[in-house]
């Protein structure tokens, strides 16, 4: 058992380790490896109409509900949102500057083998009357997750951060 939940912290840290030497290669903010029930925080420096700020994307994943995002400028709260609000975009101001914040879901398809799939497929074909192509498509569906979402917050067209969130 110590062993197990050894190997899954080791694995937890190295897949917070790639994601950062990740963002940093990409020029993002260090990526959020989301937590049930916490604040998992990315700061950056930024740039605001010139002006230097201190920008910070915050995530608390929601136990079987919605995700919070509360983006923040030097301590205040400038965006807050629930994950399908990000989806489609929230605005905020800071300072008279107006801010836009969008967190498109980054999503993992299984392999067209993927025994899942496979089995999924057959089963719609076989008590259902699926056709083959339509239970594929159903199966793949079904079993396509969302890993996570890339944050991007905006002054005008301009990128004031960019964070990679992941979840566990």
């Amino acid at each position: 058992m110590k062993k197990e939940l050894a190997g899954v912290g080791l694995a937890l840290l190295s897949l917070t380790l790639s994601l950062c030497a990740f963002a940093e290669a990409d020029g993002m903010a260090p990526a959020i490896v989301a937590a049930p029930g916490r604040a998992v925080c990315s700061s950056a420096d930024v740039a605001l109409g010139g002006s230097p700020a201190k920008g910070q994307l915050c995530v608390t994943e929601g136990s079987f509900g919605h995700d919070r995002y509360v983006f923040d400028l030097d301590g205040t709260a400038v965006i807050t949102g629930i994950d399908d609000e990000t989806t489609r975009g929230l605005s905020g101001s800071y300072k008279g500057q107006s801010l836009g914040m969008t967190c498109a879901p980054d999503i993992k398809k299984p392999a067209d083998d993927d025994s899942y799939v496979v089995g999924l497929e057959k089963s719609m074909v076989e008590k259902r009357g699926m056709k083959p192509a339509d239970a594929h498509n159903l199966a793949v569906a079904m079993a396509t997750v969302e890993v996570g979402r890339t944050c991007i917050v905006k002054q005008a067209e301009a990128v004031l951060m960019k964070v990679p969130v992941r979840f566990p």
